[in-house]
């Protein structure tokens, strides 16, 4: 989200400096709330995704982390600054994304195909929650298919939100290309 809103023109400190701090931010966060860092990062990239502070046990926060778990990480004032920074980048990158023909086209240049009862809403009536993760899904498609490109010939694993290589690969590089 931080790097799509920098490309639009505007910064989001709270993304930029969780980015820059994401393993201290994620560490700290799993000590106050008595979690795994691995359900910390889950529950933050759903948020990413739009994923509600609900306390309902089936939406995806109190499903991945528990209904007491997920009201203390509501309340944790870290949480709480990075969730309203993201719904701000959010509001800032959905209103400045040019549509294409009123179509919502992701990096990747796919359209966004979204029906209610077998109709095609207008771009404005599709949940926001839908129309970011869809530009997050080509930002990320993108930005692994460009890493993969660059070091194709260490690649030995694609998985879904990465890849492995048979040798290390200057993560400074990889940044260069994807950014």
């Amino acid at each position: 989200l931080s790097q799509m809103a920098d490309k639009l023109g505007r910064k989001f400190p709270v993304l930029e400096h969780y980015v820059a701090n994401k393993s201290q931010i994620r560490k700290q966060l799993s000590l106050d709330l008595k979690l795994r860092e691995g359900k910390v990062k889950t529950v933050l990239t759903a948020t990413a995704y739009g994923a509600r502070a609900s306390q309902n046990p089936a939406h995806a926060i109190p499903a991945e982390i528990g209904e007491e778990s997920a009201k203390e990480l509501y309340m944790h004032p870290i949480y709480a600054e990075i969730k309203e920074e993201i719904s701000s980048a959010v509001t800032f990158i959905l209103g400045n994304h040019k549509l294409n023909h009123r179509e919502l086209v992701n990096d990747h240049g796919r359209q966004l195909i979204y029906l209610i009862k077998g109709v095609k809403p207008k771009v404005e009536d599709i949940p926001r929650h839908t129309k970011i993760s869809h530009l997050l899904q080509g930002v990320e498609a993108e930005a692994l298919q460009a890493a993969v490109k660059t070091c194709a010939s260490k690649v030995i694993l694609l998985q879904h939100d990465g890849f492995s290589t048979s040798e290390p690969v200057d993560p400074q590089m990889l940044n260069r290309v994807v950014y």
